[in-house]
């Protein structure tokens, strides 16, 4: 291919999240007017690491005026998004830099998470700037890449507000024909999106990685948590409620606990290396030791399990996202134009700035991690208030739990022993 013109690569890794065609618009938009050329890389790296020149060409796109205008505002990924890691491998490594090179690439830009910025920092971190500039637009509906303090990824408030809705009618569900249901909504390591949704939603339970604190924790820690508020609620006369996990609680827990959760009797594990949450069954599992045990208790009490994750990734972005985004996008192409290279572009307070891919990395192992809800915050604090976690105040008072202790047909003293160890890990 030539090209007189300068040439701008945008490829996405990860899943789709409500903005990243707001980011794709804006940015080729901006470089067209440039006078750049633009052309979008199906598939992520996958094609630029496996194929010829000409499987790249037949999985490329270019991105004009005509092509990306009437996309800003939608969901879903023009330029389709995978997960193939190249930087697991050297030979990789080289095919993507000399097809980058072969097709002239001046500019690129990732659009995805964590573990894509970690992954283009190994891939291009021996090219010249001068050769070719690379900027990171950082997207996960996770909320978790270490953004300033109280600044969102683009998408998650989208993600929110649609979860918060189906959430919501679940509530009025419970309600109505008595029963739990148990929500498991994304959060690969940490419970921003969980959290957020329930305290919205106005949530019966929510446990996520950070309730923990690193801890490693078992089935058991969770289901007694669950069980606990779902006969607190039961003494209160409410038997019916929704509780909403994290599935990145699986990370926490032991390898022989994990492989329960999956029917093939092994972890499966996504192309990068990640156990492939989705062939989890987290919520299924807590449903069936839930019912086990409220049916030994004799209550008629029935917990059914929904996992709420892809319905999230391409709704339509709300007014924040959809400007968010393309201001993120055109934060990209303004960032090339100042000499940017291997770094994300940030947006705060209406301004963008850039931050370089080492600035995000752990000193000590060079590793990238997410950013983990702040559990000595004010928001986590409120958020917990409303919850009906078996608490320390719970189990002090006598009265409390006589309640409780006579709904599963305990002493006041095996349901203190039952409990107390729970009450003291919540916060």
């Amino acid at each position: 291919m030539t090209e007189t013109s300068p040439v701008l690569g945008i490829l996405c890794g990860g899943g789709p999240a409500p903005g990243l065609n707001g980011v794709i618009s804006a940015a080729a938009l901006y470089a067209n007017k440039l006078g750049w050329k633009v052309y979008g890389f199906h598939d992520g790296y996958y094609h630029l690491a496996k194929g010829t020149i000409e499987d790249i060409k037949k999985n490329m796109i270019e991105l004009t005026e005509d092509v990306v205008l009437p996309i800003a505002e939608t969901g879903g990924s023009l330029v389709r998004p995978d997960r193939f890691d190249p930087s697991k491998s050297p030979q990789a490594v080289a095919r993507v830099l000399s097809m980058f090179k072969e097709l002239n690439i001046k500019y690129l830009i990732i659009i995805g998470g964590n573990d894509k910025i970690s992954s283009t920092h190994l891939v291009t971190q021996g090219i010249d700037p001068a050769e070719m500039q690379v900027i990171v637009v950082p997207k996960t509906i996770d909320n978790d890449i270490q953004l300033p303090v109280g600044q969102t990824t683009f998408g998650f408030h989208s993600a929110r507000k649609f979860c918060t809705e189906l959430v919501k009618n679940m509530i009025v569900d419970a309600r109505s024909a008595p029963r739990w249901f148990l929500v498991e909504t994304m959060g690969r390591h940490t419970g921003h999106l969980a959290l957020s949704v329930a305290e919205a939603s106005g949530s019966h339970l929510c446990i996520i990685p950070e309730d923990f604190e690193n801890k490693s924790v078992t089935l058991k820690d969770i289901c007694d948590i669950f069980e606990g508020a779902i006969i607190k609620r039961a003494a209160a006369g409410k038997p019916y409620g929704v509780g909403i996990i994290s599935q990145g609680l699986i990370n926490l827990l032991p390898k022989e606990e994990q492989v329960k959760l999956f029917d093939h009797g092994y972890v499966t594990m996504t192309s990068d290396g990640q156990i492939n949450l989705d062939d989890a069954e987290l919520s299924r599992y807590i449903r069936n030791e839930m019912n086990t045990r409220l049916k030994a208790y004799g209550l008629d009490i029935r917990v059914n399990p929904k996992k709420i994750g892809y319905e999230l990734r391409c709704c339509k972005p709300v007014s924040f996202d959809a400007v968010y985004s393309q201001e993120l996008g055109y934060g990209a192409i303004e960032g090339f134009k100042q000499k940017h290279s291997n770094c994300i572009v940030v947006w705060e307070n209406g301004k963008v700035f850039y931050r370089s891919f080492r600035s995000l990395m752990n000193p000590e192992d060079g590793k990238i991690y997410p950013r983990k809800v702040d559990v000595t915050s004010q928001n986590y604090k409120i958020s917990r208030e409303y919850l009906w976690h078996v608490r320390d105040i719970d189990i002090q008072n006598e009265q409390s739990v006589a309640k409780m202790a006579k709904i599963i047909k305990h002493t006041p003293e095996e349901f203190v022993a039952r409990f107390s160890q729970i009450a003291e890990s919540s916060k």
